[in-house]
């Protein structure tokens, strides 16, 4: 019961390193998606609560990233406005993201100072994506026990232990029980090789 529980547990852990090698390769592939960003309404997290609610929200997608960039009238005038960017990477959801928020002055045409940053996992669809990448890895381990029993069994082994099949319906080094039909076969390649 120990066995099948620590593979579940390797298979979870690999997921979840896979999950993040593939956010990398989003985010080296197609870190900042280009193009004119189209205004939709979706849902993306609030500004804080000294800022106003987004006036508008452009979002954009490719690959395995998504770009949202919220606007919204900022402080001291119509030339200000604060600007939250949300990059978010991942397949098949999207489930780590950077949070980059500015106060920009739309008559300097500077580059805006930066006032909060943050890069965060989103749990749900990390889970979900974990939980997507862990069976194939289940199965190509469980893939790999199968091949190595098949081979040790042609070859004349106990199947558990690699140890040479004798005459018994047991293997005589750790007692598993042996195929019948294996063990005639055997018995019969045996007294072919001592003929010849």
């Amino acid at each position: 019961m120990k066995r099948p529980l620590l593979i579940i547990a390797i298979c979870l852990l690999l997921g979840a390193v896979l999950n993040v090698a593939v956010v990398l390769a989003c985010v080296s592939l197609w870190g900042h998606p280009s193009g004119i960003y189209q205004l939709t309404t979706t849902s993306a997290r609030p500004f804080p609560e000294a800022w106003p609610a987004p006036r508008e929200t452009n979002v954009d997608s490719i690959g395995g990233t998504t770009i949202v960039i919220n606007v919204a009238p900022g402080p001291g005038g119509p030339q200000w406005q604060y600007e939250q960017i949300l990059l978010r990477w991942g397949w098949p959801l999207r489930n780590l993201e950077w949070d980059v928020r500015t106060v920009r002055n739309l008559e300097a045409g500077s580059v805006p100072p930066i006032v909060y940053r943050a890069f965060r996992g989103l749990w749900p669809a990390f889970a979900v994506n974990t939980f997507f990448y862990a069976p194939p890895l289940w199965l190509f381990i469980c893939a790999a026990f199968v091949l190595r029993r098949f081979l040790r069994v042609r070859r004349g082994l106990c199947s558990k232990c690699a140890y040479p099949m004798g005459e018994s319906a047991v293997c005589s080094e750790c007692g598993k029980p042996l195929p019948s039909r294996t063990r005639s076969n055997h018995r019969q390649h045996r007294r072919s090789a001592l003929l010849e």
